[in-house]
C-alpha cells in the first residue's frame, strides 16, 4: 500500500494490484494495471484507476475520478465530484455532494445520492437508480429504447410526470427527475423499474 500522509502527493501504482491513499493535501493518484483501489480522503484529488476493474474513492473534498478501462466502481463523498467511468462496465455512486456523473461507453449503473446531480450514461444500456432519499436530478441523455430508471423504495402510485420546456420530469414527491429533450409521447412505465 502507498500512503501519501499530509501534503500533496502524486502516486503511481504501476504493474500489479494497489491500494494507493492520498491522505490529506491535493492528491493525483493512478492505479496502472491490475486491480487497484484508490482513496483520495481530505483535499480536492484526482483519481486515475487505468486498465482492469478498480475502486476509486474520493471521500472529502471536490473531487475527480476517471475510471478507464475495466469495470470500474467509482464512489463520490460528501462534496461536489466529477465521476467518469470511462469503457466497459462501470458503477458510479455521487454520494452526498452535487454530482456530475458520466458513465462512458459501456452499460453503466449512475447513482446520483443524496442532492441536486446531473447524469449522463453515454453509449450502452445505462440504469440510473434513484430512492426516495434523491435530490432533483437531470438526465442528459437518457434513451428510453436502451435505458433503465430504477425508482427504489418508490411505489408506482407515487409517480407523477410533467411536460417542462427542458424535458419530461419524472417526480415522486420530495425528489424528481428531469429527462431532457423527452416528453411524455416518448416515456413510458415500461422504462421504470421500481422496487
Amino acid at each position: 500500500m502507498l500512503d501519501g500522509g499530509s501534503g500533496n502527493d502524486v502516486l503511481h501504482g504501476g504493474a500489479g494490484n494497489d491500494a494507493l491513499h492520498g491522505g490529506s493535501g491535493k492528491d493525483t493518484l493512478t492505479g496502472g494495471d491490475g486491480l487497484d483501489e484508490l482513496q483520495g480522503y481530505a483535499g480536492n484529488d484526482r483519481l486515475e484507476g487505468g486498465a482492469d476493474a478498480d475502486t476509486l474513492i474520493g471521500n472529502g473534498g471536490k473531487d475527480r475520478l476517471y475510471g478507464d478501462g475495466g469495470d470500474d466502481r467509482l464512489f463520490g463523498g460528501g462534496w461536489k465530484d466529477w465521476l467518469f467511468g470511462g469503457d466497459d462496465n462501470d458503477l458510479l455512486n455521487g454520494g452526498g455532494g452535487r454530482d456530475v456523473l458520466v458513465g462512458g461507453s459501456g452499460d453503466d449503473l449512475l447513482i446520483g445520492g443524496r442532492r441536486n446531480d446531473r447524469l449522463t450514461g453515454g453509449t450502452g444500456d445505462d440504469e440510473f437508480l434513484f430512492t426516495r432519499r434523491s435530490g432533483h436530478d437531470r438526465i442528459r441523455d437518457f434513451d428510453p429504447s436502451d435505458d433503465t430508471l430504477h425508482l427504489k423504495g418508490i411505489k408506482r402510485a407515487q409517480v407523477d410526470f410533467h411536460d417542462t420546456r427542458k424535458g419530461l420530469v419524472v417526480d415522486w414527491g420530495n425528489g424528481s427527475v428531469l429527462l431532457l429533450k423527452l416528453d411524455h409521447h416518448d416515456f413510458h412505465m415500461s422504462d421504470i423499474l421500481f422496487g
